[in-house]
């Protein structure tokens, strides 16, 4: 699964979740 979400700072906050650890990138926008 997939989750994006916008941050209160205008930055783009992208999740993934497999079935392994959590990743997490975070985009500056």
């Amino acid at each position: 699964m997939v989750t994006a979400a916008k941050n209160p700072d205008g930055s783009i906050a992208v999740v993934v979740f497999n079935e392994g650890p959590r990743l997490k990138f975070q985009i500056n926008s």
